[in-house]
């Protein structure tokens, strides 16, 4: 990732606070859709992190090393 992104935020309306201004063609979304969008980052990321330890396990199933849990 190259650098940090900065959001402004229009609080205008406090109950439903809005980014108006990120990155250069992004949409703007509320406070709750980006907290969202960040955990199904996060989920997306433990699917993939579980992925590759599968598939690690059975590369060393077939290398007939011990796996990690072992």
């Amino acid at each position: 990732m190259s650098g940090q992104r900065q959001y402004d935020v229009d609080w205008t309306d406090e109950g439903n606070p809005r980014i108006v201004h990120a990155q250069p063609g992004d949409d703007a979304m509320t406070l709750i859709e980006a907290q969202q969008a960040l955990r199904d980052g996060l989920d997306e990321v433990e699917a993939a992190r579980e992925s590759v330890e599968q598939g690690l396990e059975s590369m060393f199933r077939r290398l007939g090393q011990p796996t990690t849990e072992q």
